[in-house]
């Protein structure tokens, strides 16, 4: 197996997740062309989201209404804002993505054996499932709120003129945007569809990287436990030491945790043992995981109790007030 197919094959998804969007990390082998086209991708969609955001906030903030209708719309308006902010986190941390992208193909390619690279495609294997599994989950709710929303339609007069115009996911400051008149109200509907697969992407693109990279390290550490095994069936060799051999496994080890070290040992064996367990793992691969994800935990923790918090309003408000059903919030 190759190593390159190998490492295409386990991060293929995301690639399919965070190009469309620019979120895909730069590397050194990125071409101009492609640094470009990131640009203007990124750009595009910040205009998107911004273009759905702005004229609903007008909307909560100019338009005079009961409380209850503003919560209404209040609730799906933070959906798209918290993902526009999981986007944001996204390219900010693009960085440590690429090395922890670039830890996962070095892995592929120092593993040879076909034993020990069906053991590593087993877990991509579970990482690519898993990844497919939540984009499936989390896209066709929010489409299926925007679906259900622009599948209702209402009249509107306008110059002694009734229209039939189809409402959208999120509501629109009208002196802004007039979305009482055709083809104005179709355009909004498909921009705002494009907005909610955007906000939804970067959610995805950071829980799929997780999913990947922690099935990624888990293979690893199986790795890791066949060389152990391999080593205490080994009959013992003059030439090189069972130090040398140990040195090797606990290496291979700490570099699952670790990404760009490199250690100056001593002569003296245990001395070299030491001095490997005595490792810094501030840059492992493991800890480049939690950074990426740290952030990203705290806001969806926080979208969480809001989203929990909006359902339980809405359950109440039911019974007073006629509702459409929320799938997203």
């Amino acid at each position: 197996m190759n190593a390159k197919n190998c490492s295409d094959y386990s991060l293929q998804f995301n690639r399919w997740f965070l190009k469309p969007i620019g979120a895909w990390p730069r590397f050194t082998t990125t071409t101009k062309c492609e640094r470009i086209v990131s640009v203007i991708l990124i750009a595009f969609c910040y205009v998107i989201l911004l273009f759905s955001i702005i004229p609903c906030a007008a909307y909560l903030i100019f338009v005079d209404n009961s409380f209850y209708k503003k919560v209404k719309i209040f609730g799906p308006m933070v959906r798209w804002i918290f993902g526009g902010i999981h986007y944001t986190n996204l390219l900010f941390l693009g960085k440590n993505i690429g090395h922890c992208v670039e830890h996962l193909e070095a892995d592929w390619r120092i593993v040879t054996k076909n034993s020990e690279q069906r053991v590593m495609l087993k877990h991509a294997k579970f990482g690519r499932l898993v990844s497919i599994i939540f984009a499936i989950f989390v896209h066709s709710g929010v489409m299926s709120y925007c679906i259900i929303s622009a599948s209702h339609t209402r009249a509107v007069r306008f110059d002694n003129e009734t229209r039939i115009i189809r409402s959208l996911p999120l509501a629109v400051y009208t002196k802004m945007i007039p979305v009482d008149t055709s083809p104005t109200n179709e355009i909004v509907l498909v921009m705002q569809f494009f907005s909610a697969l955007i906000s939804d992407s970067g959610g995805i693109g950071f829980y799929t990287l997780a999913t990947v990279l922690a099935a990624h390290a888990c293979g690893q550490l199986n790795v890791l436990a066949i060389w152990i095994k391999d080593y205490v069936n080994e009959s013992g060799n003059k030439k090189d030491g069972p130090f040398r051999k140990i040195e090797m496994i606990v290496q291979h080890h700490l570099r699952i945790l670790e990404y760009d070290h490199f250690l100056a040992f001593s002569s003296n064996d245990v001395a070299r043992l030491r001095a490997v367990v005595y490792i810094c793992v501030n840059y492992s691969f493991v800890a480049r995981i939690e950074d990426i994800m740290t952030w990203v935990c705290m806001t969806e923790l926080f979208r969480c109790i809001f989203a929990i918090s909006m359902l339980g309003y809405y359950t109440v408000m039911v019974t007073k007030y006629e509702i459409r059903v929320m799938f997203v919030v």
